[in-house]
Parts: structure tokens; sequence; C-alpha cells
């Protein structure tokens, strides 16, 4: 049955309540290393300044991050932003080249395409999970105190929500209907753009992965195997995939799921259309050019083979690594139409390419993030677990 939406609380006071940051963004630089990498001038201080619409007071910036080219398949560490604390996720792209870094301790960086940065904020809790941007740069922050920010681009803060049992994991935005998240309760929540809650719908099992958009709808995975679709009138459909879902992202045809090790593509309507065995991690390809795929999956297998997929999952291009993996792969990757960065536990980046070798990028001495593709600046970005940035060229051909 459809779940009827329920009043919850109102968002509270517009007044600002993020804290002044009068040094952020620590910077450290170490050896050159590991391809094209951010090198940060050392001793930038950034002044802070009141914000004029209330209490919320920034940092701003003009020093450049200045960008280094070093070999890859060096040794050792390269220069890097040094955060000094864990990344909460992967840096978040926006619409006009600039980005977003958020610290676990909850502190916001907000950069040009060109690096500068422009503001700093803090949130003043742990950021949770990944933030999500709507169209216009207006940036949504899920925190430990149970409250979602929503950060204007100029880092004015628009409001902030108290979910009423929690935040478990990231936020989803659902283009033009608002943003989605899990409470603790195990339902799943939908915030219009200006706070108002116009949903709320218990999922009866706990999630393992989500929420992401397909079309109007947002779709979790549970620790049940399920692939749970809602609208934000509440009208549910759900589909076993059969084991615990790992990932689930969008593609140009529906959605492809990772469950233990098997991908699952899906229509959008949720009926299954093909199924991989054996597979390590998902991507899907970003569009660099006029006819190339976008949105098509890509799958890691555990043979060591990364096929490029049709619609069908029928394979139209295929790379045999060659290589023993480093260490446990992070089971979502970034892909384009004939290369993809995998990165490990251990560290490490790998890049590859269909009919080149496999290029080895060692970064880091803890996990790195999911690697991401910056398409206005060519470039992946890609983080590590204790805080460093690393931005590498996107290989000719890609």
């Amino acid at each position: 049955m459809p779940h009827t939406p329920q009043p919850m609380n109102p968002p509270e006071s517009h007044s600002g309540q993020l804290r002044r940051v009068g040094s952020p963004l620590r910077l450290s630089r170490a050896a050159a290393v590991g391809g094209s990498i951010f090198l940060a001038a050392l001793g930038v201080s950034v002044p802070s300044k009141p914000n004029q619409a209330g209490p919320l007071t920034m940092g701003s910036s003009q020093e450049p991050y200045f960008l280094a080219s070093t070999e890859l398949d060096s040794p050792g560490l390269g220069p890097m932003i040094g955060l000094g604390v864990g990344l909460a996720g992967p840096p978040l792209l926006g619409r006009d080249g600039s980005w977003w870094l958020l610290g676990s301790d909850g502190e916001i960086g907000h950069f040009r395409g060109d690096d500068h940065l422009i503001w700093s904020i803090s949130v003043g809790s742990t950021i949770t999970g990944a933030a999500v941007a709507d169209e216009q740069g207006l940036l949504f922050v899920p925190t430990a105190r149970d409250l979602v920010y929503a950060v204007e681009p100029s880092g004015h803060q628009r409001w902030r929500f108290r979910a009423p049992a929690g935040i478990s994991g990231p936020l989803g935005w659902m283009a033009g209907q608002g943003v989605v998240f899990v409470g603790r309760d195990r339902a799943l929540y939908w915030l219009d753009q200006r706070a108002n809650l116009l949903l709320r719908a218990p999922l009866g099992s706990r999630v393992s992965v989500g929420p992401a958009p397909l079309g109007a709808r947002a779709v979790v995975g549970t620790e049940m195997g399920q692939l749970i679709a809602l609208t934000r009138q509440g009208k549910r459909q759900s589909v076993q995939i059969g084991a615990p879902i790992a990932a689930i992202l969008p593609t140009n045809a529906g959605i492809v799921a990772l469950a233990a090790d098997k991908a699952v593509g899906l229509d959008a309507q949720l009926n299954r259309v093909w199924s991989r065995e054996h597979v390590l991690g998902i991507g899907v390809t970003s569009s660099l050019g006029q006819g190339q795929r976008l949105g098509s999956p890509v799958v890691l297998q555990a043979s060591g083979q990364m096929d490029w997929l049709d619609a069908a999952g029928e394979t139209v291009a295929s790379v045999t690594l060659g290589r023993t993996l480093p260490s446990e792969p992070i089971p979502v990757f970034a892909a384009t139409n004939s290369c993809a960065w995998i990165s490990f536990d251990s560290g490490v980046l790998w890049e590859v390419c269909v009919n080149k070798a496999v290029k080895n990028i060692p970064l880091a001495r803890a996990s790195l993030t999911r690697p991401i593709i910056d398409l206005m600046g060519a470039r992946v970005m890609v983080g590590s677990a204790v805080g460093g940035l690393w931005s590498l060229p996107l290989a000719a051909g890609s």
C-alpha cells in the first residue's frame, strides 16, 4: 500500500549556527609522486569575515592550489591537500565546475574549478555521510547531531532540519524534487528544498546502501537483499536480489546493483535485465565527448577482467588486468568510455584503459575513497581515509 506522508517537526530557525573557521584546510607538502596531484602552497592562512545575513561566519581566500606533474608508478607519498582528519566522502562536484571538500570533523571547503578556495565553514559536528548538491549549487549536509544543513553557494546557511529519528548513511538528491535520507528508525524521509517533510515511509529492513535516484523514485538496498523504490507520494515497489546489497548506481537504462559477488542490471521498472557472477566492483561511464556512452555499466570480475557493457549486459569492450589485486577494491569505481580508475584499501589507485597497460599509482598508506571524474577539469579526484586528496589527469583517449 502507498504510505501516507506524515507531518513531522518543522525545520529549525534559519538563523546561522555554523561556526567560524579561522585557518581551515590545513595544508601539507610531501615528496612529489603519483601523477598530476594537488600541490598546496604552504602556510596559507584563510581569514574569517562575518556573514552579513546572520551569525554564520566563514573563511575565504584567493590563494591558488598549484598543480604539479610527476611520474606515475613512483614509490612513496605524493603532494596533497592534507586535512589532518579523514574525509567524509569523495569530493562533490557542482554543475558550474566548482567543488566541495568535506572533512569528517564537519569542516567544508568550497573551491572554484581552478582550485582556488572560495570559502570554508564548519557545521560544528561530524559529517556522517555523503553530502549532495542541487542544480543551483545548494549544498545539503548530514551531521551526527541529526541535523541536515542547507548551505548556499555563498556559504550562508539557508536552513537546517532536525531529523526526528536521526540520519543513517548518506543523503540522496532527487533532481528537482528534494533530498532523501534514511533514519535510524529504518524509514525513508523525503524533504523538499524548503525543508518541508513530504514523506516518512517505513522500509521494514536495515538499509545497507542508498538512497539513489531512479527517475522520480528513490531507491535503497537492504541487508536482506531487497531493492526498494519509493515515490515522494509513498508508492512503493520492491524486488528481491538474494544477497545483501553493497552498491547501487544509476545507469542510462535503470540501475546496476552489486549484491555480494553478483552484479545485476535492472531497468527503470526494476525488471532484471542481466546479471554477472563473481564481480568485485561496479561503475558507470561518464561521457567526455560526443558519441560516447553515458551511464553504461562497467564491471570488475574476480578473474581479473574488466568489462564495459551495454544496456542488455553484453560486453562491448574488455581489459584483462594481468596483475594481482593489491588489496580489497572499493566496490564502486570511476569510468569513462574506455578507461576506469579503481581505488583499493591499501592506498593504491589503478588506471585501467582499453588497449593499454594497467598503471599502478601508490598514493597513501590508508584506504582510498571512491574516485570521481571531474569532466570540466579533465581529471580524476580521489581522497584517503586519513585526509589526503589527489588530482590526476585523465588518460589520453579516455
